[in-house]
């Protein structure tokens, strides 16, 4: 099987950790984040715009992260990168292959 050129250890500079949620007994509330693994991903910032949270406005980064195809990963879970912390809004199979992941994410302030 081909892997992706954007999968290739080349690109994949980044050691980024994926955290998935810790729920209450209840299930409703987030208590905690799990760190669940560690992958290699590029980490790519792709637009800021501003826009409303809480009737304020802030500034909102997207980043692009691609990695190596995991099955795993759900979009309720997080990636940090460094001390930067990404929500994920969107995953992708890239080309349906199961060799690449391309993970849509928007910074958590």
């Amino acid at each position: 099987m081909p892997i992706n050129p954007e999968a290739k250890a080349g690109k994949l500079d980044r050691y980024v950790a994926l955290l998935s949620p810790v729920y209450n007994t209840a299930g409703d509330e987030i208590e905690s984040w799990n760190t669940v693994d560690n992958a290699w991903a590029s980490v790519i910032p792709v637009s800021g715009v501003e826009g409303n949270d809480a009737n304020r406005t802030v500034a909102m980064i997207y980043f692009q992260v691609q990695m190596r195809f995991r099955p795993d990963i759900d979009e309720r879970w997080r990636i940090q990168n460094g001390p930067m912390l990404l929500e994920i809004i969107s995953k992708m199979n890239v080309e349906d292959r199961g060799a690449s992941l391309r993970l849509q994410c928007k910074e958590v302030k």
